[in-house]
């Protein structure tokens, strides 16, 4: 992780009178008196509990080695039962659960799961989670607020200098709006210390060995977080043997016949079937895996949905949407599982999940003759202890989900997610943030990203996992798309246009931040009326280009606009490299992270360059070189999902 090293006036070394805010909030917290670090030395030692958990032993650690950089002092990593005399009197940083948190008068509960409480009592601060997990988000919380870091991508976090940190009197409580927060980026499959510092809890199933350090990942507590049957039921070991059980012989290509063993009022049928095996397998996953809480039954990502006469039949009985087979599958799991942990004296709370996604996004449900929206029948309910993920796939991300003024959101989304909500209460949506087909180009969501954890928020949404560019890294929007919702998962009242700009001054410095947020500005205002300006057939921003090729078109990404977007990179460039007030070191650190703009530029001149750009050969080849030289010193990775290396881009581009 690069850093950066500022030398900045002494936090917290006068007193704080602890007058009311001008806005009239509350007031702030007055100074204890105490410095956690003073001109090179500290009394303050941390203090862990003595048989610590992974997550809290990280937490000490990076509390110790960030509060180092940060103020030039190490403070002593200690177990609570080395140290004789332990009191609030005593100069301690108390991290996680230790005795000394225990005689206290507060507790760290009922913080939806990873909140957690910071806290100074007498001369000791406590730093205590929900779990393990919120301990370790208490300290990274602790940094920002009080040390004034600032953790902002895979390749940079911002390590201010000071002389004296001060103690504060705080008394923190942070609870997270969402339970489960996610982003399906890159770099969370391997960086175990960004997915913490961004509060994320990573779904990448190659993740899971790592996670233990940081509490846990999704796969600790879920099975999957996607498309799960075959996990259960593979097709590669059953369909030579029950090809009745499938809608094909392709494992990439098929679906499970949910009705397979499976009456159409729930029940099972006797003897071999696929839903009998695949509640033995969800037994032996619980029994196998004692961390698990979340078991998900999510159909494969294709669309050849078994057509068999049986299934026809049960859709047609249940109300004739497919989404009814597989809540009636999930209720069949649930109820038989359950009742299996409780015959086994198994006491372990397990929710059960399945998707409303792509052919089965439409709801269960009907109109009623006073015309209310109800289920087809009581039997595609779902049971108390059964979550439907919400994956609005064709959804349009320049208007809000609940826009009612977006002609796609309105009816297939926004409507749909009402009509679930006339049955259950409970969900997990699965969002996009990003065009999978253009990764680096513009993509003009950030003004919806708070609107829609707002309504999620409105209805509920227990967790929320946001899609993003899953093979690529490393270029700004994303990094700071990545960076904004890790705050407004927690919060989502919080001021977009303020956090971005504090974004852009860290990332950039005092100078280009501010025209990178005009930079970014422009880009959104420009897409907008570009969307205006084509007529209704594309106001809409999907997440795929072929479905609204207006994002990327001749049109769109044209000569002005790349020249436009360019003079705002140049403008900061030039800021950076004149202010005097900035080493060299740290103009070099902030004309890196300028690069992962500048590609984003490069990219879009990229994307129509012999339409719109070429002139000659020789400056084609050099504009070519350029963009993959930095995308390969970027480490960019990929510039669509599921498309050509970067190297064989490279080829077909100067061989072009």
């Amino acid at each position: 992780m690069m850093c950066i090293c500022a030398l900045v006036g002494a936090v917290g070394c006068g007193k704080d009178t602890g007058t009311k805010k001008p806005d009239g909030g509350p007031e702030e917290p007055t100074q204890t008196g105490n410095y956690i670090a003073y001109d090179g030395s500290s009394d303050y030692s941390i203090l862990l509990p003595a048989s610590a958990q992974p997550a809290e032993t990280t937490a000490a650690t990076e509390l110790s080695s960030i509060l180092r950089e940060v103020t030039g002092v190490a403070l002593d990593v200690v177990a609570e039962n080395r140290v004789k005399n332990v009191t609030t009197s005593g100069y301690f940083i108390s991290v996680g659960e230790t005795e000394l948190y225990k005689q206290q008068d507060f507790r760290a509960e009922d913080l939806n799961t990873d909140g957690f409480l910071i806290k100074t009592v007498d001369n000791t601060l406590f730093i205590i989670g929900e779990n393990q997990r919120g301990t370790l988000y208490g300290v990274y919380e602790f940094l920002e607020r009080e040390a004034g870091c600032r953790f902002l991508s895979p390749t940079y976090d911002h390590i201010p200098s000071v002389q004296r940190l001060g103690l504060r009197n705080l008394d923190v409580k942070e609870v997270p709006v969402f339970a489960t927060r996610s982003d399906f980026y890159w770099p969370m499959s391997y960086d175990t210390q960004y997915t913490a510092k961004m509060r994320y809890l990573s779904q990448f199933s190659g993740f899971k060995d790592l996670s233990e350090s940081i509490g846990g990942s999704l796969t600790t507590y879920w099975n999957e977080t996607g498309h799960s049957f075959y996990q259960f039921v593979p097709h590669t070991q059953y369909y030579a043997e029950h090809n009745d059980w499938f809608s094909g012989p392709d494992a990439n290509n098929s679906q499970p016949c949910f009705s397979n063993g499976l009456n159409d009022d729930g029940t099972l049928t006797e003897g071999d079937s696929f839903m009998r095996t695949l509640i033995e397998a969800v037994k032996q996953k619980i029994l196998d895996e004692p961390m698990l809480t979340h078991i998900m039954l999510g159909q494969q990502d294709n669309d050849n949905v078994c057509r068999c006469d049986r299934c026809t039949e049960q859709i047609a009985a249940l109300g004739g949407q497919r989404s009814a087979q597989l809540v009636l599958v999930t209720n069949a799991v649930a109820r038989e599982v359950k009742a299996w942990m409780e015959q086994e004296g198994i006491d372990r709370d397990i929710v059960f999940l399945t998707f409303s996604y792509w052919w089965s996004m439409n709801a269960p449900t009907k109109t009623d003759e006073n015309g209310n929206v109800v289920a087809a029948n009581d039997y595609v309910i779902p049971r108390d202890d059964v979550y439907i993920f919400f994956a609005p796939i064709g959804a349009c991300y320049n208007h809000a989900i609940n826009d009612t003024s977006c002609s796609k959101n309105v009816v297939d989304i926004y409507g749909q997610f009402e009509n679930w909500r006339a049955i259950t209460d409970r969900f997990y949506v699965w969002d996009y943030a990003v065009n999978f087909n253009d990764y680096l180009s513009w993509y003009p969501n950030l003004g919806v990203l708070k609107e829609n954890l707002l309504y999620y928020r409105e209805i509920g949404v227990a967790g929320v996992l946001t899609e993003g560019a899953i093979t690529a890294q490393n270029y700004y929007e994303q990094d700071l798309t990545s960076w904004l919702l890790s705050k407004l998962m927690w919060n989502p009242d919080q001021d977009v246009n303020a956090l971005r700009a504090e974004y852009d001054r860290y990332y950039f410095g005092e100078a280009a931040g501010p025209i990178i947020t005009q930079y970014a500005d422009f880009m959104n205002a420009y897409f907008e009326r570009v969307s205006r300006t084509q007529g209704n057939s594309v106001l809409h921003a999907a997440i795929y280009t072929n479905h609204t090729p207006w994002l990327v078109s001749v049109d769109t990404l044209n000569e002005k606009m790349i020249n436009t977007a360019d003079g705002y990179l140049a403008r900061a460039k030039e800021a950076i490299e004149n202010d005097e007030a900035l080493t060299q070191e740290q103009k070099d650190q902030y004309l890196y992270n300028l690069k992962q703009a500048e590609v984003q530029v490069m990219y879009m001149k990229y994307k129509n360059y012999d339409a719109v750009f070429y002139t000659t050969d020789e400056a084609r080849y050099e504009f070519m070189t350029e963009f993959f030289d930095l995308a390969e010193l970027l480490d960019v990775n990929a510039l669509m999902e599921n498309g050509k290396s970067l190297s064989e881009l490279r080829a077909e581009a100067l061989d072009g």
